[in-house]
């Protein structure tokens, strides 16, 4: 069977100007991946998590609230729904991105993200 490494891979480049749109992009690959169904505004609420580094404060609730005109009580289903997921987890009483999974979205600058697929076709018996 020959090497196929290589043969079908796409490569671009795209900068973004807001760490949260780098943050977006790398949760909707990790849930997608995973096959974690959650909505656009779940997705926004992991970037500004992972921008601010927790959700725990008044002002960062506020700032999200205000930003996606949202409320509380919406808020706190998807926080509670991404508990539940295991995409968020309650360090210290700080709701925060599991770490697992969490990239350092405010200290770095620079993010390249990969995707590998193993898919093989299946061979055909004669």
């Amino acid at each position: 069977m020959e090497n196929t490494i290589g043969r079908n891979s796409r490569s671009f480049k795209k900068e973004y100007k807001d760490k949260r749109d780098i943050a977006y992009l790398y949760y909707s690959i990790i849930t997608v991946s995973h096959g974690i169904k959650v909505s656009k505004l779940e997705l926004e609420l992991l970037a500004h998590i992972s921008t601010v580094g927790n959700i725990a404060s008044i002002n960062s609730r506020a700032d999200f609230i205000t930003r996606f005109d949202s409320c509380k009580a919406t808020l706190y289903n998807m926080i509670s729904k991404l508990t539940k997921v295991g995409l968020l987890v309650k360090v210290d009483n700080k709701t925060k991105i599991n770490p697992q999974i969490a990239l350092d979205f405010i200290n770095n600058d620079k993010f390249i993200f990969g995707v590998k697929c193993l898919y093989q076709k299946p061979l055909v018996q004669q």
